[in-house]
């Protein structure tokens, strides 16, 4: 496969990952389901952790990594259940997985690198970082960011008779 996975999808580190390709039927037992949507074959999967955690997560991705389905378990996942039930998805799959050798450690540097980049990103008029709440998103130039939350101010303000 020519492009692996980033070292983090969904907050957790990839450790195995395989590519579904037309070799791989999509199971006719399984039916995933987003909102009320069949989501149909994806053409790549993911065996995941959580930093910290023992438990593995299955996700579901389309061609660029972006996660399409993602199972959520009351009960942990071992790496023998995650690729059972990728099997029970897509049979012939399991003889497709591929190590990542992503180890906890770097996906713990790569948080904290991408926690910094959020950090240094504030709102130049608020001061709100991303994620704050109710901050969705802060946009940057090369020499000013501002958040949503100011940009619907500033769109109000300007709809308003007394600043016009």
């Amino acid at each position: 496969m020519k492009k692996p996975p980033l070292i983090i999808l969904e907050s957790h580190y990839v450790v195995e990952y395989a590519k579904t390709n037309k070799r791989y039927r999509l199971s006719k037992k399984r039916k995933l389901n987003v909102n009320g949507k069949y989501v149909g074959k994806v053409a790549r999967m993911a065996i995941c952790k959580k930093v910290g955690k023992e438990d593995f997560f299955l996700l579901h991705c389309n061609k660029k990594w972006e996660v399409v389905y993602a199972f959520d378990y009351f009960d942990a996942l071992s790496l023998i259940d995650a690729k059972l039930l990728a099997e029970s998805h897509y049979t012939g799959v399991d003889k497709n997985w591929i190590k990542t050798n992503y180890t906890e450690k770097q996906a713990k540097k790569y948080l904290r690198k991408q926690k910094e980049e959020v950090e240094k990103t504030k709102c130049g008029f608020c001061g709100s970082k991303q994620f704050d709440d109710g901050i969705m998103q802060v946009i940057c130039s090369d020499t000013a960011c501002i958040c949503n939350k100011c940009i619907i101010d500033f769109n109000q303000m300007l709809k308003d008779e007394t600043y016009t």
